[in-house]
C-alpha cells in the first residue's frame, strides 16, 4: 500500500512538473519579470498627438491626446540580437501616463521563443497593472489587435517599434 502510494505521489509530481516546465528555449513571464520596471533602459518617450504617429496608432497606446507621454522601457536581455532579432527573454514594457503623471495603461510585450507565437516572431502580449502584475496576457490579445499592428509596422525590427 505505501508504495503504491508513493507511486502515485511521484507520477502525480511528474505531471505537474511536466505541465508547468518550459523548453529549452522558451521564457513564460512572470509579474516578477516586470516590476521594476520603471528602472531599466528607457528606449522612448513620446508625447502623443496628432500626426502620422497618432493616425498609425489609432486608439491604441494614448494616441491622439496630446497630453499623455508614452515611455518603453526594456530589460538586459534586449542588449542580445542576433541578426536584429531580440534573443528569448527579452521585455519591453509601455508606460502611458496623463499630463498629471496618473498612468493611462501599461503594457507589454515579451519574446516567448519555442514558435509560441511564430507567425508573430514568439512575442507574447501583455496588461499590466502601474507595479507590474499581469492582468491580461497571450499571442491573440485583444482579438490580434497587438500581432496585427506590430507585424504591420515593425516586422523589420523584430516586431518592435522602440529599438534600442
Amino acid at each position: 500500500m505505501t508504495h503504491r502510494l508513493l507511486g502515485r505521489t511521484a507520477t502525480i509530481l511528474v505531471l505537474a512538473l511536466a505541465a508547468t516546465s518550459c523548453g529549452p528555449n522558451e521564457f513564460v513571464a512572470t509579474a516578477d519579470n516586470f516590476r521594476g520596471f520603471r528602472t531599466w533602459t528607457r528606449v522612448g518617450e513620446v508625447l502623443s498627438g496628432p500626426g502620422p504617429m497618432a493616425a498609425a496608432l489609432g486608439g491604441a497606446h494614448g494616441a491622439g491626446d496630446a497630453t499623455m507621454r508614452r515611455s518603453v522601457f526594456v530589460n538586459r536581455a534586449a542588449i542580445t540580437r542576433t541578426n536584429g532579432t531580440f534573443a528569448v527573454g527579452t521585455v519591453f514594457v509601455k508606460l502611458v501616463e496623463n499630463a498629471d503623471g496618473t498612468v493611462s495603461s501599461v503594457l507589454g510585450m515579451a519574446k516567448r521563443g519555442n514558435s509560441f507565437n511564430a507567425a508573430n516572431n514568439d512575442w507574447e502580449w501583455f496588461v499590466l497593472d502601474g507595479e507590474g502584475a499581469i492582468a491580461q496576457r497571450g499571442a491573440d490579445l485583444f482579438g490580434g489587435l497587438c500581432n496585427n499592428c506590430h507585424r504591420g509596422g515593425a516586422r523589420e525590427r523584430d516586431f518592435v517599434f522602440s529599438v534600442p
